[in-house]
């Protein structure tokens, strides 16, 4: 028996829900109360059934939804032309409200889809691009000879034909982001953090795997460095620092942690990340934003140099975490792909020296995320054309992040940028803006303090001026010697081929 659940909270959790129940559609949608739904569990079911496992925040399932209906609504018409009238049910199984459901069936990526015959509860994997009629019924033993006409034209997973994906109306055409309020950034990564540790950690009983466990504690202790102490986050992770030992082997300790704080400021997550989906994969990218500024920031109050914590450690952290807590296949598959492959020359970028790196090399993490970001933002609308949404009709520079009306200064031309002026913008979109390091503060005194001190020579006759820079600057600094032409061309040469590199890159 398949219940339907009401309610716009409880609907939003699943992509398949028809309602009213509409008795054409091919896709009977799992909202019972019992986590061992017969068609899973009961060895007596007396139908074939193919069943998507899904996770309603995952974009790939959004994607592969029209895929999948178009799939049943095929299978079901190819079937009733088929002797002995086959019946081969199409399910589907939202992973977040039925977790348990899940962790029993150990989906560990979306989506997950599994083919089972008839009396048996022994389900085996079918990956997205074998998902045919024709491929489907002889998994499954059935005589796939007497095809109609019309089954004969069923078409592979490719893209083609369908139902089209539903716009959000709510969403302003080429608007592709909107602005929030700093309140609301750090409210959308403490709501994705929230979800990530419930939803995401624990996907399968028992203790969490050897390398799951050292991926958790990493992720833990980076955060309670570099999320800034004003954070409604900070407190949480503080918590589960203290206790990282017990929270690796028991999901209830680590769910009893989370429950004695009190819920994300925010319900939901921002209009600016709800127009881009269910909201947690965008706030889990703002998290991940935090996390690269706070480690300039950490390593900028870090009074001894073996505090600091590497980008190459910190980038590390971040992938390893995409890899054992972030169950979107193919989201997942193309994080790791870039990140292991060097993509945006990561491997030279960050440094994993802890006692000699610098200001400038700590920067490189969160510009680097920063291009990864709005690399994923380009594949993404790529994939959309590929599906055939005509209403999309954004540019590539359009959908990189800032806008150029909210940072004109970061962009040079489409598709390049002024790294100092992004990175200023990532730490002012990324940080509080009452929470400022000592350090950065004590530089900022200084660039000013030099600034001035220019001004006035602007102002002042030579010798007036000179005294005043010898405060700043050795004699030596002032009247450099002469350089030989050989060195200079060779300068020469260097910077126009650092220039080069730069702008490749």
């Amino acid at each position: 028996v398949l219940q339907y659940a009401s309610g716009k909270d409880k609907a939003e959790k699943y992509l398949y829900l028809q309602d009213p129940p509409d008795p054409e559609f091919p896709i009977l949608e799992y909202q019972g109360d019992s986590d061992k739904p017969a068609f899973l569990f009961d060895s007596d079911y007396p139908y074939p059934r193919v069943v998507e496992f899904y996770a309603h925040w995952c974009p790939h399932c959004r994607h592969f939804k029209p895929h999948y209906i178009d799939f049943a609504t095929k299978l079901r018409d190819v079937t009733e032309h088929l002797p002995g009238h086959v019946q081969v049910e199409t399910h589907a199984v939202s992973c977040v409200p039925n977790k348990e459901i899940c962790n029993k069936m150990d989906i560990q990526g979306y989506p997950t889809l599994k083919i089972y015959k008839a009396h048996s509860i022994n389900g085996t994997k079918l990956s997205l691009g074998s998902l045919t009629p024709k491929t489907v019924l002889q998994q499954l033993g059935i005589q796939t000879e007497q095809y109609s006409a019309a089954a004969k034209s069923n078409t592979t997973l490719s893209g083609q034909g369908g139902p089209k994906s539903v716009e959000n109306p709510n969403v302003p055409k080429n608007q592709h982001f909107m602005i929030r309020s700093k309140k609301q950034t750090f409210d959308d990564a403490h709501l994705s953090l929230n979800f990530l540790l419930r939803n995401g950690v624990y996907t399968a009983p028992g203790p969490l795997s050897q390398s799951a466990s050292k991926a958790l504690r990493e992720f833990v202790t980076v955060l309670t460095r570099v999320l800034p102490s004003s954070s409604s986050m900070y407190p949480v992770v503080a918590e589960l620092g203290k206790h990282i030992e017990t929270i690796v082997t028991s999901e209830q300790t680590m769910m009893e942690i989370l429950d004695r704080f009190d819920a994300p400021p925010a319900k939901t997550w921002s209009p600016a990340c709800l127009q881009h989906g269910t909201g947690y994969t965008c706030g889990l990218w703002t998290l991940f934003h935090i996390i690269t500024v706070g480690l300039v920031e950490w390593n900028m109050e870090a009074t001894n140099p073996k505090q600091r914590m590497t980008p190459l450690d910190v980038g590390d952290v971040l992938r390893n975490c995409i890899e054992h807590f972030f169950q979107c296949d193919e989201c997942r598959g193309h994080f790791l792909s870039e990140y292991d492959n060097c993509h945006h020359d990561r491997c030279n970028r960050l440094v994993s020296d802890q006692l000699s790196s610098t200001f400038k090399e700590w920067k490189e993490l969160p510009l680097w995320l920063y291009e990864m970001h709005n690399g994923v933002n380009v594949r993404l609308r790529h994939e959309r054309l590929a599906n055939m949404e005509p209403d999309d009709t954004t540019q590539d520079w359009q959908v990189q992040w800032p806008p150029v009306h909210e940072c004109p200064n970061c962009w040079l031309s489409q598709g390049r940028w002024d790294e100092e002026q992004v990175y200023n913008y990532l730490r002012l979109q990324y940080w509080p803006e009452d929470y400022k390091t000592s350090r950065l503060e004590h530089g900022l005194k200084v660039k000013q303090q030099l600034q001035q001190l220019q001004h006035a020579n602007d102002d002042l006759h030579p010798h007036v001026a000179m005294p005043i820079l010898k405060q700043h600057q050795t004699e030596s600094d002032l009247e450099p010697p002469p350089i030989p032409w050989p060195f200079m061309t060779l300068v020469l040469i260097s910077i126009v081929s650092a220039y080069s590199w730069q702008r490749k890159r």
